[in-house]
Formats: C-alpha cells, sequence, structure tokens
C-alpha cells in the first residue's frame, strides 16, 4: 500500500470509529453530503453509512467501485459531521420508508416486479433469485445496497443507477419520477391500466414501435414489415410477439378492467375510451390496434367472430332474396340500416370483394353480379303467403330482364337438382297450374 493510501486508510479507520458512536449508521451517505454541504457528492451516495463503517483502513479499498479519492470524501463527510466530538449525535429527518410511499400511494407490497420499468437486466436478476414483487425489490435492495448490486454479476453501473432512483424515489415520495418506474394513476393513487401500457411503449425503440404500426396498424404482413425495414420474417414476428406478451401481462394484472373493455369490445362499442388513455393520440391509436389484435385472437374473439361471420351469411341470404335486387338494384343504406353498426361495417367491407352481387357506386344499388336463376326464383316467393301458379313465376322471372326467354320447361328441369341440393321452397309454386 502506497504512503498516500495508507494514510487515508489511517484517518478512515479513526473516523469510523468515531461515526458508529453518533446517529449516522442508518443513514444514507447522499444525506450525509448534503448535510455536511458537499453537494458534488451526489451521483453515488444511495448505499447506508453502515455498508462502510464495517471495513477497516485496508478493507475499505476493497469494496466495488472505491478508490483513494472516493475514500477521502467519505472521511470529509465524516469528519464534517462529527465535528471531532465522539458525544455529539447528527439529528437528521427520519427518511420515509419505501413502503411508506407504497403504501401513500395505494401501491400493493405485491405488485409484481415485470410490470415495473426496470432495465432487462434487473429483470434477469430478480427472476434468478426468485425476486416477484415489489417488496422483494426493496428487501433486495436494503440487504444488498448500491455496492452490493454494482458487484453482481452482468449488473452494471446504469442499471443500479436506474434502480436507485426508483428506491430513491419511494423514500423521497417524490410521485414525478416513481411514475417513470409503476403505473400510477394520474392523480399518484393507485395503479392504472393506461399507465401500464404507456410503459411498454417506453421500453420499444422508435424503429420498433413503427414496425408494429405498420403490423398492427396498417395490417401489413410479415414479408411487408421486414422489407421496409430490411429485416427478417423471423425478427419482426420476435418483437411482434414480445410487444403483444407485454401488454397481456398488463391485461392480466387488470383483469377486473380488461373485462370490462373485452365486454365492450364484444358488443361492438366505443371500447377503447374505458381504457382512460390520457397519452398522445398517435400512441393510443397504436395501443388501440394491439388490444384489438389480442382480443381478436382470445377464446371470446374467436367465438366473436364465428358469430359475426354467420350474421354475415345471413344478411348475404336476405340480400339475395330482396325482390328489389332484381327489380332495379336494392339501396345499400336503406337494406343495411336495420343491423348493428359493426355487422353494416364488416358486410359493407365484405360486398367489395364479392363477385356475387355488384354496387353501382352513382347510385348506392346493390345488382346481382351473377344471374342466378334459383336465387331469382327464391326472391320472387319471398313474402307470398299462398303458393304461387308457375305461369306467374315465369312472368315475374322474364321482367327482371336477366331471364327474358325462359320458358316453363327450363323451371322444370331444374326443379330435382334444387330440391336435391338446396332448401328450395318447393311448395310455394303451383307446378301443375
Amino acid at each position: 500500500m502506497s504512503v498516500k493510501k495508507e494514510g487515508i486508510a489511517a484517518r478512515w479507520e479513526s473516523l469510523s470509529r468515531r461515526a458508529r458512536s453518533v446517529a449516522l449508521a442508518n443513514v444514507r451517505v447522499r444525506d450525509l453530503a448534503q448535510r455536511a454541504g458537499f453537494t458534488w457528492y451526489y451521483k453515488r451516495g444511495d448505499e447506508i453509512l453502515a455498508d462502510f463503517l464495517g471495513h477497516d483502513g485496508e478493507d475499505i479499498f476493497k469494496v466495488y467501485g472505491l478508490g483513494k479519492t472516493k475514500v477521502t470524501r467519505l472521511c470529509d463527510i465524516l469528519e464534517t459531521l462529527t465535528d471531532g466530538d465522539e458525544d455529539v449525535a447528527i439529528h437528521l429527518p427520519r427518511p420515509i420508508s419505501p413502503v411508506e410511499s407504497l403504501d401513500k400511494w395505494a401501491v400493493s407490497l405485491d405488485f409484481p416486479y415485470d410490470l415495473i420499468s426496470l432495465p432487462i437486466r434487473l429483470c434477469h436478476y430478480f427472476e434468478e433469485n426468485g425476486i416477484t414483487t415489489v417488496g422483494g425489490i426493496i428487501e433486495e435492495w436494503e440487504r444488498l445496497g448500491a455496492t452490493g448490486f454494482k458487484a453482481e454479476r452482468n449488473l452494471g453501473r446504469k442499471s443500479v443507477n436506474e434502480l436507485a432512483a426508483f428506491v430513491d424515489s419511494l423514500v423521497s415520495g417524490n410521485v414525478e419520477v416513481a411514475s417513470r418506474f409503476l403505473p400510477l394513476g394520474s392523480e399518484g393513487v393507485g395503479t392504472d391500466l393506461a399507465a401500464s401500457l404507456v410503459h411498454v411503449l417506453v421500453v420499444h425503440s422508435p424503429a420498433e414501435l413503427g414496425m408494429m404500426e405498420r403490423r398492427l396498424q396498417e395490417g401489413l404482413t410479415l414479408e411487408e414489415s421486414a422489407e421496409t425495414q430490411d429485416l427478417t420474417r423471423e425478427r419482426v414476428r420476435q418483437v411482434e410477439s414480445k410487444f403483444l406478451q407485454q401488454v397481456r401481462r398488463r391485461l392480466d394484472y387488470f383483469s377486473s378492467q380488461r373485462d370490462a373493455i373485452l365486454d365492450a369490445w364484444l358488443r361492438g362499442e366505443d371500447w377503447f375510451t374505458l381504457v382512460r388513455w390520457h397519452q398522445s393520440s398517435h400512441g393510443g391509436r397504436l395501443m388501440k390496434a394491439a388490444l384489438d389484435a389480442i382480443f381478436k385472437d382470445s377464446a371470446h374473439g374467436v367465438a366473436k367472430d364465428l358469430a359475426l361471420e354467420s350474421r354475415l351469411e345471413g344478411i348475404e341470404e336476405a340480400l339475395w332474396s330482396a325482390q328489389d335486387l332484381w327489380f332495379g338494384g336494392v339501396i345499400l343504406e336503406d337494406f343495411l340500416n336495420p343491423f348493428q353498426q359493426e355487422e353494416r361495417e364488416a358486410f359493407c367491407a365484405r360486398l367489395m370483394e364479392m363477385n356475387s352481387f355488384r354496387l353501382d357506386q352513382s347510385t348506392a344499388r346493390v345488382h346481382p353480379g351473377r344471374t342466378d336463376l334459383r336465387r331469382c326464383t327464391e326472391a320472387m316467393l319471398i313474402g307470398e303467403e299462398d303458393p304461387l301458379p308457375l305461369t306467374w313465376i315465369l312472368e315475374l322471372i322474364r321482367k327482371t330482364g336477366y331471364h327474358p326467354n325462359i320458358e316453363r320447361n327450363d323451371l322444370l328441369r331444374r326443379r330435382s337438382m334444387w330440391r336435391k341440393h338446396y332448401d328450395f321452397p318447393d311448395e310455394m309454386i303451383l307446378w301443375r297450374e
């Protein structure tokens, strides 16, 4: 040990022994430095002084991150505070316990660690050490302190500084800083789903968010999304999977709110208002698209799609059966008016892809895309209470203009096939007339 280092070591041993006799041991070094007027000691000081006082002059230099300069600073702090009088106790205001702040903010000690916005390295450390809640994080911090965390493998200074800032926000009761880590409500009381979803956006890069916008908002395929970023399909799939998994995790925690939102989504109501999104509309559109994708992929969503598909098939059958379809076309808006908004929107989108019908944009009327004789015949029977003579049916079909030359034998030949393959209303026609 050099002469200079030996001098610092001897000074430390003397001052540390004196400091043990005053009310300093359980105080943060940062608080002591500020009390002593050393504001320059702000960046490192979240450790409790007791973490250092047990080391002698030689061992103090073995503490992770402490060298001659920092040990000298610690000596300066102790010397200023003890002021040469062993019996003087330094009375500092009792710091708020992190648990007290959590209780004040109505945050449970059981709040999951993976819903706290902390660096991924810390999350891996907590997972490996069986730490699952914010209460467990506080206990681990009190056990190790910043020095202990920095000595852990794979935990860098930046990650530990973030954890220190989180704990410090709890100790100081700083809601603004704590909201960077905890999804606190707008009033700083209780946790909030919308704030938790914002944290999902924050931890992703602008490039990843842009990729998610193209996938979830614009509906691009994996290949199309990958091409825009010069990435592989697999990489896009990984980012999307991680993004949606993080959103699902938060929905699972806020399960009662999720159920209310899902119920409104199933009913086709303005469901996103229940999320109480209060951030930018840009992030809101992406998160709405993410929630929509998750709901569609759920068992409820699959059932809803099947039910909607069944209803759309019913609407299609009703359109085929409308007599106006064969006599000048059906006014689409009037025809869809009795149906729900969701059904109207879905059917309009479906109509544009169908070859069975043709929409005249100038008149907003729907016409048959193909002149199906069976469909045309069935349309003539809809709404009739009594069977119609075959001769009347023939005349009505001719008037549509789609089958002007149809004869009695044409229908008679088709009759057996229709009865065999379709639920054809055979009893509504007087075939022998």
